[in-house]
């Protein structure tokens, strides 16, 4: 039976031998007990433990047989014990009675063993919802009075604050994992470590935060519709291991690049879309999530997570995702630029080799020589290609009695293959008049047994046409590679078994004309149409093909042309190239051409600009050689031109992502040697702050600490160009900080007789921001204005207004200067980009000021035309402060509780930072000792007790990390005491020794007052341990 006791809410008793009656004996509930539990729970034991002890406790007040604690599984609404004391049942279910669980009749089985009288069942709640439930068992009837069941409430209450606890820390423990594998990731994406290496560490980190047993990298072309797989670990699966391609159509990776989002399935083996994903359930993996790798908005790459267990992805799994895609997309962007550029240049050799062996040709049939020597030397242009072996040119002997051998390249026929018998395949392929490819000629019913003994894999056989039609011969290019002959390569040889055909024709011709005088019309006809034919591969290839005349005229191009001038070859045919180029290329070019028609030499590849008629601009390549007249007099030029435009901005980006990758080279080589220097100008001008100076002086040390603090952030700033990382947000005013960039450019302002007008709203809100960056910003927007406006002495009026736009603040910044050009506009935020003269801008000014805006939630844009001068816009969101209040009276109490008089060890090789350092930490009269290296350090530490020890990272001798080593195996209590100042923080093997410590540590130069707070928080920590 089941009752509900009054009183006592979410407590229920069952008797399973009658009602029973309250016993007069019962215990009332120890107050101490409890306490005591509460106590308990604070200690760092294990929860198991924690339960067990609570379960004994509360046998021991309630006088119960057993008692076990069970959590409910989410998935089946059955309970799980997680621990016990004495015997328990093992199974229980239950079923929802008032937003309460309580315990059904159990099997038979389950209460013989134990012959319970009476139990009673508490459920534990954490955040308002049931999560278990907490069960007494006893062996007598009616043995669980009123007090002992509100006693049991409350031990319901503190077992689920104890729970609540664990799933704290357990959440936070997840949170600290995430942080560490993030950052790692971006170390390991920011090295120069190879791409794969880049994937397999990358998957390292993957398996710390999320389970999985398959992780697949695929970079997609959505202009082709298809995927490329270029990283995968675990199970294989045909179609997408690492190298494999495919369409897009009806597969995961489709829905992503489509929706431009995360596709997650629970169970495949229960929705299963496509056949893909049954190849995935046929490798054990049921369950999956894939999420788009974006770079500049365009969906790049995909990175997809598969487990073999159903239900494994979900929101937590797709935001700690979403944030590790962030952060590889970059890399696998870099990888495909590279790939694309490795695979353009092998095309640009492959054709550059094709367009050399078409100019070959044509220079053969143009110039002297036998007839055998031309075709010899005509397929000596064939063997050019890579993988081609042997080349052979065939001509029919009398009425089709068999094909005759007239000229070879690689390879050597014997004499009894000269001539071919009427049924062999060569002779069949010219009878038929067709092009025939074979792709696996040693399986071939007819294979030749001189191609069979050279080891030939794949041939093709050319008919050789005249201008008519009539067969003349039959080329044969043969490889050794399977399937050599591609639909491109066919296209390829095809063309120059054409120039071979005319070489045929021609030599034809010429044997008829020496007998039959009117023939010659017909000769000439042939040459025209032979000239046709070789126009007609001209029109067909994707390069612009050309003749000029003496003059450098036009008399021949074409038609693609027009796609990079707009004109049509006829309205280009007498124009000069010259023409079609900008001012300073047309000079260039013409002088060029000139030395090369003075010296009738031939030009490979040289780089020009032609203008097309709608503005655009094209960088083609071109490459040609002079051409004689009958005579032997120079008659003009004949070449080619390739388009190189997309080529040569693939280039320039990865000279961009180079260039970025050197700032950060040298920002990390010079920031150890400035920021140590900065540190003791600071420290050297606080101390001369604090002392009464006489007259201007003061304000002259100010300005020292103003400008050396300024000099800080602009390293500070530089480094955060080469390292990305979050702003150090304060509560600001933000137009303070326009004052401030203002008041640091007034005498250059007023030099250059520039007015500044400013005007903000009336109570415009502050915000929290990096108030040392915002005046980055500001100042560099107002340099700018100045230098613009400065040019040719002319002066201007700055105008500087600042309001709210709805949850925005606004600045803007507008001066009456030449303005900005449309064509500078669009990269006046490209790092690098400047418009100044060599040595006046390094082009990183208003790039940096666009990334210290995006990381503060804000926007910065620009609006100019040029005449009508140029207006900056800073948009910076409003965001409330937290935890602010009773600043001040904190900040009056730490300083009457400040910690003053003890020993503390300063360890740095530079004595000009640590005198002042020294006589600033003994104002607060502290004893402070002084040591040169870690070996002098290691002495003092011997003799004498630190209560804080301040040292440098690098030092000559004994350096800080060897010294801190031999601390904390002699005293791990004083290594907690160590804290770090050091100027060389972007160096790696800095960056992981500090963060390995976990210890505190300051980056020069730094502020005194972060000094003091450093120091304070120190010796805190050694009064506390006292």
């Amino acid at each position: 039976m089941v009752t509900a006791y009054p009183g006592a809410p979410g407590i229920t008793r069952t008797d399973t031998a009658g009602h029973g009656t309250e016993g007069s004996q019962d215990k009332q509930i120890d107050i101490d007990v409890v306490a005591g539990l509460l106590e308990y729970l604070s200690q760092p034991d294990r929860i198991e433990e924690k339960c067990n002890r609570i379960l004994a406790e509360l046998i021991s007040v309630t006088e119960a047989d057993s008692a076990s604690l069970r959590i409910r599984n989410e998935s089946d609404g059955t309970l799980r014990k997680v621990a016990k004391v004495g015997r328990c049942g093992s199974n229980i279910r239950i079923t929802p009675v008032d937003d309460l669980y309580v315990s059904d009749t159990e099997s038979a089985a389950a209460e013989s063993y134990s012959s319970v009288g009476s139990k009673v069942a508490q459920p534990v709640k954490v955040g308002g919802k049931n999560v278990g439930v907490v069960l007494l068992e006893s062996k007598q009837d009616d043995h669980f009075t009123p007090s002992r069941v509100r006693f049991l409430g409350i031990i319901g209450d503190v077992v689920g604050l104890m729970l609540q606890h664990s799933k704290l820390s357990e959440h936070l423990q997840a949170s600290l994992n995430e942080l560490s594998v993030l950052d790692e990731v971006a170390r390991i994406i920011t090295s120069t470590l190879a791409i794969e290496e880049v994937y397999e560490r990358f998957a390292v980190e993957l398996q710390k935060l999320v389970l999985f047993n398959r992780v697949n990298i695929n970079i997609v072309n959505q202009a082709q519709n298809n995927y490329t797989v270029k990283y995968a670990f675990g199970p294989s699966v045909p179609g997408f291991d690492v190298g494999d391609s495919g369409s897009l159509e009806h597969t995961v990776t489709g829905r992503v690049v489509l929706n431009g989002g995360t596709v997650i399935g629970k169970n495949l083996s229960v929705s299963s879309e496509s056949a893909t994903d049954q190849r995935f359930l046929e490798a054990g993996l049921k369950s999956c999530i894939m999420l788009p790798l974006v770079s500049k908005g365009k969906v790049i790459g995909t990175l997809g997570l598969r487990s073999r267990n159903s239900g494994c992805y979900g929101d937590r799994e797709k935001e700690i995702l979403e944030r590790l895609a962030g952060q590889i997309a970059p890399a696998v962007e870099n990888s495909a630029l590279y790939e694309a550029r490795r695979l353009a240049e092998i095309e640009e050799r492959r054709r550059s080799g094709e367009m050399e062996s078409l100019l070959n040709i044509a220079n053969i049939l143009g110039g002297p020589g036998s007839f055998v020597d031309k075709c010899k030397n005509a397929l000596e242009c064939l063997m050019t290609s890579p993988g081609v072996k042997t080349a052979t040119l065939r001509v029919p002997v009398g009425d089709m009695e068999g094909m005759k051998l007239v000229a070879q390249a690689g390879g050597a026929y014997s004499s009894a293959q000269l001539v071919l018998p009427p049924d062999s395949l060569s002779a069949l392929v010219f009878q038929r008049s067709q092009l025939l490819v074979i792709d696996d000629y040693q399986q071939h019913p007819l294979v030749n047994k001189a191609i069979q003994a050279h080891g030939m894999s794949s041939i093709i056989f050319m008919p050789v046409k005249s201008g008519s039609g009539r067969v003349l011969g039959l080329v044969n290019v043969a490889s050794d590679e399977l399937a050599y002959f591609t639909p491109e390569r066919t296209r390829y040889f095809t063309a120059l078994a054409d120039g071979i055909g005319t070489l045929l024709e021609n030599a034809e011709l010429y044997h008829q004309m020496i007998g039959e005088l009117e023939q010659r019309q017909k000769t000439e006809e042939a040459l025209r149409e032979s000239e046709s034919r070789f126009r007609a591969l001209a029109e067909n290839t994707s390069d612009v093909m050309w003749e000029l005349d003496a003059s450098c005229s036009y008399t021949f191009c074409s038609p693609n042309i027009k796609a990079i001038t707009g004109l049509d070859s006829s309205q280009v045919i007498g124009k000069s190239p010259f023409d079609f180029m900008p001012m300073a290329e047309s000079a260039r070019m013409r002088d060029v051409f000139r030395d090369l028609a003075d010296k009738r030499e031939a030009f490979y590849l040289i780089e020009h600009t032609v203008g097309h008629r709608d503005g655009r601009q094209f960088l083609l390549e071109g490459s040609g050689m002079p051409v004689f007249d009958k005579t032997g007099c120079f008659a003009g030029f004949r070449g080619v031109d390739r388009d190189v435009t997309e080529r040569k901005a693939a280039e320039v980006s990865l000279q961009k992502a180079s260039q970025l990758a050197t700032v950060g080279e040298l920002a990390s080589g010079i920031a150890h040697e400035l920021n140590n220097p900065l540190a003791a100008v600071m420290t050297f001008a606080h101390l001369l702050k604090s002392q009464d100076l006489p007259g201007g002086v003061g304000e002259d040390v100010e300005k020292i600490y103003t400008e050396a603090q300024r000099a800080a952030r602009v390293v500070h700033n530089l480094l955060a160009f080469a390292r990305r990382h979050e702003p150090e947000k304060m509560y600001v005013d933000v137009s303070g900080a326009v004052s401030r960039a203002l008041s640091l450019k007034a005498r250059d302002l007023n030099a250059n007789n520039i007015e500044v007008r400013a005007s903000y709203e009336s109570g415009l809100p502050k915000t929290m921001a990096d108030e040392h960056q915002l005046t980055q910003v500001f100042l560099n927007i107002v340099t700018n204005a100045d230098q613009t406006m400065s040019e040719n002495n002319r002066g201007g009026t700055l105008w500087i207004s600042g309001r709210r736009e709805g949850n925005n603040l606004r600045f803007s910044f507008r001066d009456d200067g030449p303005g900005i050009s449309a064509e500078h506009i669009e990269k006046i935020f490209d790092p690098f980009f400047t418009t100044k003269e060599e040595g006046k801008g390094t082009g990183l000014g208003l790039s940096m000021c666009y990334r210290m805006v995006r990381a503060h939630g804000g926007k910065i844009w620009v609006e100019s035309e040029e005449g009508q001068g140029t207006t900056f816009f800073v948009e910076l969101p409003i965001e409330g402060p937290e935890g602010l209040e009773g600043i001040g009276v904190e900040k009056e109490a730490e300083e009457a509780g400040k910690i003053k008089g003890k020993r503390i060890l300063v360890v740095d090789d530079e004595t000009v930072f640590t005198d002042p350092l020294c006589r600033i930490l003994s104002r607060d009269g502290h004893v402070v000792e002084v040591a040169k290296d870690g070996e002098e350090a290691w002495q003092a530490i011997g003799q004498k007790r630190y209560e804080c020890i301040l040292m440098d990272v690098r030092m000559p001798g004994v350096g800080g990390k060897e010294l801190y080593r031999r601390i904390r195996e002699k005293d791990e209590e004083l290594s907690k005491r160590v804290i770090f100042a050091t100027g060389d923080t972007l160096n790696p093997e800095t960056q992981e020794f500090l963060e390995n410590t976990g210890n505190v540590w300051l980056g020069k130069p730094f502020t005194v007052e972060e000094l003091e707070v450093r120091i304070q928080e120190c010796l805190a920590q050694t009064a506390n341990t006292a």
